[in-house]
């Protein structure tokens, strides 16, 4: 084993420590303290028996030899650094005391040097609060055993004076390993708390292109899929005319349909790739609301009546409320919704439109009588190429993207469109638009 290999297992070795400082750091110290207080009792005890006139003296450090049996079996068979730490710090609290008590006399005395860092070695193998307790019971010993000390330690020089300052720098070095250990448990905290967040925004990330990738890959299927049909009946018709079979202006006439089909939902999705990539091609002017409802209802009235439905148009908002839109696609919006609405809309039912200020916003809302949806499908109404019916959609001639169209459209302008249930039984689309502040130029 090198020596990089040794500092590796000294920090680490077996014990799970989940890439955490405080827990590696914790390890590396109690191994050390553990293994080098295993070196000083055999040496010391060795020396003691072999060339001291008194070998019971070395009786001290052969029970510290066979209490650190304890932390050496947790260390090695249980890997619980948390009991190895508490033990080790309990025989080194265990041998100050009495490595203190024996040198009680001695002109160099032993607490001076060792028993202040005792606090410190709490602190970091503790953390602050376990180490609270241990720090205030082998503090008050010491300082008790050092006031008592007055006049006999140092053959008698150890004075009030000395006490005193050996208590300000014992309190000093204290506060700084609690000071320490408290920013570098706040800085490790922080750190902690900045991978979670970058770790969560990463995990949104992912999902959110795996959504998105998923949802091409739907599109992609769903496209290919809505082709194949007109595609087949170009090729039947085709083949009809190639071999004489049926009118030539019919299967012109069919042709023509299903190109139209085709044109249209290509057309939709580039519509669709543009918004998503948020190049919508938009000329937005500054124009009233109202007006642009007037025309909607001017158009679509006639079909309403065709098909026995009641179009009703309620504006709560005078010429002077205004959008910053582009009035093309704001037409498409209601297009694509009023078409929606006399498509599904059962005969003699009706279909009505309110417009009305909301603060900053404008709101246009559209709803239509029977049928319904439910709840799931109202939630998927804006899912591309979805339908509740296919036969109804294909029936109108629709591809299943008027409403992702409208959604996108909207956004684009900075508004929202929100799907509901209708009180008449249908659905109610609720679109809120920012209002254009107008300057004095223009009014």
């Amino acid at each position: 084993m090198n020596i990089q290999s040794a500092l590796n297992w000294l920090a680490k070795a077996d014990i799970n420590i989940q890439d955490d400082s405080l827990i590696r750091r914790k390890v590396a110290l109690t191994r050390f303290i553990l293994f080098l207080a295993l070196i000083i009792a055999v040496t010391v005890m060795f020396h003691l028996y072999v060339y001291s006139a008194t070998p019971y003296r070395a009786i001290p450090y052969l029970i510290v030899l066979i209490v650190l049996i304890i932390p050496f079996y947790q260390l090695i068979i249980k890997k619980d650094i948390d009991s190895v730490a508490k033990s080790v710090l309990w025989v080194l609290f265990g041998a100050f005391n009495l490595v203190a008590f024996l040198a009680h006399n001695h002109q160099f005395h032993f607490p001076h040097i060792f028993y202040p860092v005792f606090p410190v070695i709490c602190v970091i193998m503790l953390g602050i609060r376990l180490s609270i307790l241990p720090v205030i019971v082998s503090s008050a010993i010491l300082l008790l055993h050092c006031y008592f000390g007055i006049g006999e330690w140092l053959n008698g020089e150890w004075g009030f004076s000395d006490f005193l300052r050996f208590v300000a720098f014992f309190l000093a070095l204290t506060f700084i390993a609690y000071y320490n250990e408290w920013t570098i448990t706040e800085s490790i905290s922080r750190v902690k708390a900045l991978r979670e967040n970058e770790r969560i925004i990463a995990a949104e990330h992912t999902q959110n292109i795996e959504a998105m990738l998923d949802k091409k890959k739907q599109l992609l299927m769903d496209v290919s899929h809505e082709l194949r049909t007109p595609l087949s009946v170009l090729k039947l018709h085709l083949e009809a005319l190639d071999k004489g079979i049926g009118e030539k202006q019919a299967h012109i006439t069919t042709m023509h349909n299903k190109v139209e089909q085709v044109s249209r939902l290509m057309s939709d999705i580039y519509l669709l790739s543009k918004g998503d990539i948020d190049q919508l091609p938009m000329q937005c002017e500054i124009f009233p609301l109202r007006v642009l409802i007037e025309d909607i209802n001017c158009s679509f009235q006639p079909q309403a009546e065709e098909k026995s439905i009641s179009l009703e148009i309620h504006q709560n908002i005078g010429e002077d409320i205004c959008i910053d839109a582009d009035w093309e696609r704001i037409q498409q919006v209601m297009g694509n919704l009023l078409k929606n609405s006399l498509a599904y809309t059962d005969s003699g039912g009706c279909i009505k439109i309110y417009t009305r200020k909301l603060g900053s916003y404008v709101e246009i809302i559209v709803e239509d009588s029977s049928p319904g949806v439910s709840n799931d499908n109202l939630l998927k109404l804006t899912d591309r190429l979805f339908r509740v019916e296919s036969s109804r959609n294909r029936a109108s001639g629709g591809s299943g993207l008027g409403l992702a169209i409208c959604e996108i459209i909207i956004e684009a302008h900075q508004g929202t469109m929100t799907l509901h249930h209708s009180e008449l039984g249908g659905i109610k689309v609720l679109i809120k638009l920012p209002q254009a502040i107008l300057d004095e130029e223009y009014m």
